[in-house]
């Protein structure tokens, strides 16, 4: 069962959550000041607080949560995804922001969004991936992740990165921490 936005707002990622476990681990890692920003799987629009709203564009494939988030947030722009071309002029980014959403995405339904990642960044551009992850001797936390969350893809580090490195990426992995009963890891690919 999909919950509202407003619902997934109040019980999932209220602000003090996201500021908590995002805004402040992406922040204290990346610079996203005078930055353009793609964030790939905007939902609600939460995270858009990170970036200066001239400099963002959050694009979901949910519209009613696209709709939620331009009146939640009517200084930042947000559009439907509808298509796996991204409306978005070659080599214009500096970062590509994906918040817990690879995990709800197949690995065949994401490499032409990888491969689209690799045409809108700028040379130096980067994409920067926070993820819920099966970590190796983290049974209960991985049990507790497969049975309550609704991502059908959650991947262990090795096929994260794998997913990068196959479509000419190069990724490293920043930090890997605990949130709540969750493996969470924080990695950044950069284009070849």
């Amino acid at each position: 069962m999909e919950l509202s936005p407003s619902l997934y707002s109040y019980l999932v990622r209220p602000k003090w959550f996201s500021k908590l476990y995002i805004h402040n681990i992406l922040t204290s890692q990346f610079d996203f000041k005078n930055k353009i920003v793609l964030d790939f799987g905007s939902g609600t629009g939460s995270n858009s607080l990170m970036f200066e709203p001239s400099s963002y564009l959050g694009v979901d494939i949910n519209p009613v949560r696209v709709k939620y988030a331009r009146k939640q947030y009517p200084d930042y722009k947000f559009m439907v995804l509808e298509d796996k071309h991204l409306s978005i002029a070659s080599n214009s980014l500096n970062y590509i922001v994906i918040i817990a959403v690879l995990h709800h995405i197949s690995t065949e339904e994401l490499v032409p969004y990888i491969q689209e990642f690799h045409r809108v960044l700028k040379p130096n551009g980067k994409v920067v991936v926070l993820e819920p992850y099966y970590c190796e001797f983290q049974s209960l936390n991985n049990s507790f992740m497969k049975i309550f969350d609704n991502g059908n893809f959650i991947r262990n580090e090795k096929q994260y990165m794998s997913l990068f490195e196959q479509e000419n990426f190069s990724p490293m992995i920043k930090k890997k921490f605990k949130k709540i009963l969750y493996n969470e890891i924080l990695i950044v690919a950069t284009p070849n």
